[in-house]
């Protein structure tokens, strides 16, 4: 049963894709073409300057660089197709195809053609000229527009255009599914708009740079309209322009390597790159928790302490004092929690201890990757509380109500995290002895059985340690 149509804004932009064939196609370029030939004949040219029509050398490297900024700085994403719910991979295969030549020539190209655009530029300290050869740069960058349109026409076929899997129901179309096409989608679009359109935009400003000292205009100093403003200088200054082109560019590199190589992962490989991130939070919250246990914690907007006990050092010490043994009792906390995505998130044990199935659907990895999320979320809430806590008196009350409630909390995130695990985790197949089950399968139960008590018995200790700690203030209160 199909789904209602769906019109869904995916990520933010200006353009409206429509289907259209080739004819159409044809045609709507020769319109587009006419209509910016007019509008750039004008004494007025649309470009991220406010300068007036591109002119001199380096006039047709200014205007083609204008003409991919307006078309490829921002665009929008929509759906506006009813999803399907019983397509199989032969019914996709256009897009399996379509997936293929993304990967292996329209990603690597996009890569190869930037490099070919600074190799023809030169962007050396000492250079005066840093487009010795308008005709050739020009000539690349027409070649760079037919690629960046391929790209980005590509992705937006796999992630917006029909035939559309339903989320629900693409558990056996692998790198099809919703759940992962539609992050292809914004990633190979970030490192259009993002980067590769930085790098026009620096190159725009060096030729204007260069125009304006060539051909000041009468009556101004050649560095008259570059002085005052910091976003000028952003724009315009050679030296910032060269600074960003090899910034962007080594970003540009590592970004479609990275796209290239996360198409290839398997929906097991993607999660676990997104729980490594959640380990190296864990390992942030620690830090700060160290900085308050050693007295050394500082946060330029932190709460301060009540007048009442900023006029009395003893008071502060000894709030500080409470507020450092609560801190130690959260620690064990954190550190469970650290545990927990590093176990999960371990690629270079062999055997693995437990796999995933492959065959979730999209909802079903959304719905997991949410758990995971707020479990992770409720730690770092947690740790917050802590920190506020040692900061201020102020509220006190509040506070350490609030961090009992959020302790509690914690616990039940984890419970609903076990819970999602336990559906889509399977113990890593081995060969079982005679009459015992797999040794995987016993790690796997054993272990998160084991873990689950640790983290419920920290909790715990915490939620009693807000009453030693200032159980007698609360009663004051």
């Amino acid at each position: 049963m199909a789904d209602p149509v769906e019109s869904v804004t995916v990520e933010e932009g200006t353009e409206d894709k429509d289907r259209l064939d080739d004819d159409q196609k044809v045609e709507e370029t020769k319109d587009n073409d006419a209509m910016e030939e007019h509008s750039e004949s004008g004494s007025e040219a649309s470009s991220s300057s406010g300068a007036t029509t591109p002119s001199g050398p380096h006039g047709v490297v200014l205007k083609a660089l204008r003409k991919l900024l307006r078309n490829y700085h921002f665009s929008l994403n929509q759906i506006c197709c009813s999803s399907q719910e019983d397509l199989t991979l032969d019914d996709l295969q256009d897009k399996v195809e379509i997936f293929k030549t993304l990967q292996t020539s329209f990603l690597p190209s996009l890569k190869q053609q930037v490099g070919a655009l600074l190799d023809s530029l030169d962007l050396s300290e000492s250079a005066i000229n840093p487009c010795p050869n308008p005709e050739s740069v020009a000539k690349i960058l027409s070649e760079l527009s037919a690629t960046l349109h391929d790209t980005r026409s590509a992705v937006e076929e796999l992630a917006l255009e029909p035939p559309l899997q339903a989320a629900s129901h693409d558990r056996h179309l692998k790198f099809l599914k919703r759940h992962r096409t539609s992050p292809l989608l914004w990633k190979t679009k970030a490192v259009i708009q993002d980067d590769v359109c930085e790098i026009f935009q620096a190159i725009e400003g060096l030729l204007i740079n260069l125009e304006h000292h060539q051909n000041p205009k009468p009556g101004e100093s050649s560095q008259s309209e570059f002085h005052g403003s910091d976003i000028i200088d952003y724009l315009f200054n050679p030296v910032k322009c060269k600074q960003r082109i090899n910034t962007t560019w080594a970003k540009i590199r590592i970004v479609i390597d990275g796209i290239i190589e996360w198409s290839n992962l398997s929906d097991f490989a993607v999660l676990q790159r997104e729980w490594r991130s959640s380990t190296r939070k864990c390992n942030r919250m620690l830090e700060a928790l160290g900085e308050i246990v050693n007295g050394t914690y500082w946060r330029k907007d932190g709460n301060r302490m009540s007048a009442e006990a900023a006029s009395d050092p003893k008071k502060v010490e000894a709030h500080k004092a409470r507020a450092i043994q609560l801190a130690k009792t959260g620690i064990p906390i954190v550190k469970l929690g650290r545990i927990f995505f590093d176990k999960l998130s371990k690629t270079c044990l062999h055997p693995l201890p437990f796999t995933m199935d492959t065959e979730m659907s999209s909802d079903e990895l959304e719905s997991l990757v949410k758990k995971l999320e707020s479990f992770y979320a409720s730690i770092d809430y947690m740790s917050g509380h802590l920190c506020v806590i040692y900061e201020s008196d102020k509220d006190i009350s509040r506070k350490i109500n609030s961090l009992r409630n959020v302790s509690e909390g914690v616990i039940s995130e984890l419970e609903e995290a076990l819970l999602a695990l336990s559906f889509c985790l399977i113990p890593a197949s081995q060969t079982p002895t005679t009459d015992r089950r797999p040794a995987s399968e016993q790690h796997f139960k054993t272990w998160f059985l084991e873990f689950k008590n640790q983290f419920i018995l920290a909790c715990t200790n915490l939620i009693d340690a807000t009453d030693t700690c200032f159980g007698d203030q609360l009663e004051q209160e």
